[in-house]
């Protein structure tokens, strides 16, 4: 899988387990640190399973990219439930 498709569709997906492990009695302050780990695990795991590809003209170790993928990952999941609840106001 494309990463420019797998990582949109993770976001999707830590944003959603993130919420549901506060609605089991997570903490709310440790949520972006969740995201964070679940990021850095879905997109590493699919580069180390050979599901997602790490486009062959990026320099260095695909270990690296896929870590600092996972980052992103984790990070927009966190400021994209911190910027809609903005939004709406709640």
């Amino acid at each position: 899988m494309d990463l420019l498709v797998f990582v949109p569709l993770a976001i999707a997906v830590v944003t959603g387990l993130t919420q549901l492990a506060k609605g089991v009695g997570l903490e709310p302050k440790l949520a972006p640190l969740v995201e964070l780990v679940l990021g850095i695990a879905f997109v590493t795991g699919g580069v180390l399973r050979g599901a997602v590809l790490i486009p062959s003209t990026t320099p260095g170790d695909p270990l690296f990219w896929a870590v600092l993928y996972g980052c992103i990952t984790g990070l927009s999941a966190a400021g994209l439930y911190t910027d809609r609840k903005t939004a709406v106001g709640a």
